[in-house]
C-alpha cells in the first residue's frame, strides 16, 4: 500500500463492502428502469488507483466490482455499487484532495497559453456561441472550481501577461507562502493585486458559488499554499457566495456555468434547479462521454439527457461538438448544454 494514503482504521476483512454500497437508482431521473452495460476494457488513472489503495484492494478486483448501468429513462450511465458517501468524501477531500484538472488550468495561464484544452474544448468558441443566445452578460457565475471554465479565459481577452504581471503574480505567491512560514498564527495575506478587469463582452460581476458535496474537492483544494477560492479572489477579482445566500438575497444571473461539476454532486438535479431558479442561462458540461466511464465519477450523461430536461419543462440547446472540440475524435471530448427555465432557444 502507498505509504502517503491513510485511512485503514475501520475497515473488515472485506473491504470492498466496507467502502462500497448500493445505488439501484438513477441518480438524474431517480429511476429503477435499467440495463447492464456490456462489460468493456477498465479505464485506470490516479484516482482509481487511489481508491484501490486506500482500501487495500486490487485494482482490477475493485473496478470489478463496480457494475455500470445505463438508465432506460435518460440514458444516464451510473455505477452500482459505487463509493459510501464517507469514502468519497476522503477520497475528494483528503486522498486526492488537489483539483488536479482545475490548477493544471489555472498553471496553463500562468504560463501564458492564450487558448489550451479543458475538456477538449475551444471555450472561446463556447463563449461566443454562449453570447449569441444568451446575449449581454452582465452577472457571472460558476460553481464550485473557478478555474474549469471561463475565468481565465476572461483574463486572457486582455492578451498575454506581460513579464511585469507574471513577476508580481509570483512575486505575490512568494509573499504568501513567506507569511505562512514565518507566522505562528497564520490567517491569510492582507494584499491584492490591483490587476486590468477584463475587456467587454467579459462579465463585470463574475462570482464562484461553493456548495458543499461528498463528491467534490474543496477542503483541501490548495497549491502554493493557498487555494483555489482565494486565489481566484485575490487574482481575478471573483467574489464568493452561495446558493443559500443567493436565493436568501434573491440574486438574479444572467449565466450560470456547471464545468464538470454538476456530475460531482449527491443529488444532481436539486442542485440544477437552484441554478435554474437564479439565472437565465445555465451552462452544463459533462465529463468525457465518448469513453467508458470513469468509476471515480458514479456517473455520467447519457445521449438522451436533453429529451429528458425538455420533459422536465426545460428548454435545451446542445451546444455542436464540431464547434467547440478542438479535436472532433477525442475521446475526452465533453457534452455540453444551455439550459434554462427563462428563454427559448430558437434552432
Amino acid at each position: 500500500m502507498d505509504e502517503n494514503l491513510i485511512g485503514l482504521a475501520y475497515c473488515t476483512e472485506d473491504v470492498l463492502e466496507d467502502f462500497l454500497t448500493s445505488f439501484e437508482k438513477c441518480p438524474i431521473c431517480g429511476s429503477s428502469d435499467r440495463h447492464a452495460m456490456p462489460p468493456t476494457e477498465e479505464f485506470h488513472n490516479r484516482y482509481t488507483n487511489a481508491m484501490a489503495s486506500y482500501t487495500d484492494a486490487d485494482p482490477k478486483e475493485l473496478l470489478a466490482k463496480i457494475a455500470v448501468f445505463k438508465c432506460e429513462v435518460c440514458s444516464t450511465e451510473y455505477c452500482d455499487p459505487w463509493l459510501k458517501r464517507d469514502f468519497a468524501a476522503e477520497l475528494y477531500g483528503v486522498v486526492m484532495g488537489q483539483h488536479r484538472f482545475g490548477w493544471w488550468a489555472f498553471d496553463q495561464w500562468a504560463s501564458n497559453k492564450q487558448e489550451f484544452s479543458t475538456s477538449s474544448m475551444n471555450r472561446g468558441a463556447l463563449w461566443t456561441y454562449l453570447l449569441e443566445h444568451a446575449g449581454q452578460i452582465d452577472k457571472y457565475a460558476e460553481v464550485n472550481c473557478p478555474f474549469a471554465g471561463f475565468t481565465t479565459h476572461f483574463d486572457n481577452m486582455n492578451g498575454p501577461l506581460e513579464e511585469t504581471e507574471r513577476a508580481e503574480i509570483s512575486n505575490f505567491i512568494i509573499g504568501m507562502r513567506e507569511a505562512y512560514h514565518e507566522s505562528d498564527q497564520f490567517a491569510g495575506w492582507p494584499k491584492k493585486l490591483d490587476r486590468k478587469a477584463p475587456p467587454a463582452p467579459a462579465p463585470r460581476n463574475r462570482y464562484l458559488i461553493r456548495e458543499p458535496s461528498s463528491y467534490y474537492w474543496g477542503n483541501n483544494c490548495v497549491h502554493q499554499n493557498t487555494s483555489c477560492h482565494a486565489m481566484a479572489t485575490m487574482l481575478f477579482n471573483i467574489k464568493m457566495t452561495s446558493f443559500n445566500e443567493i436565493e436568501t438575497d434573491a440574486v438574479d444571473f444572467d449565466v450560470i456555468g456547471l464545468f464538470q461539476a454538476l456530475d460531482h454532486f449527491v443529488d444532481p438535479m436539486t442542485v440544477l434547479r437552484r441554478a435554474l431558479k437564479a439565472a437565465r442561462i445555465v451552462i452544463v458540461v459533462g465529463h468525457n462521454y465518448k469513453s467508458v466511464i470513469h468509476k471515480q465519477h458514479q456517473f455520467q450523461f447519457g445521449g438522451g439527457l436533453s429529451d429528458y430536461l425538455r420533459g422536465c419543462g426545460f428548454a435545451v440547446k446542445d451546444v455542436p461538438e464540431e464547434l467547440i472540440a478542438i479535436d472532433i475524435d477525442d475521446d475526452q471530448n465533453s457534452r455540453c448544454y444551455l439550459i434554462s427555465e427563462k428563454e427559448n432557444f430558437d434552432d
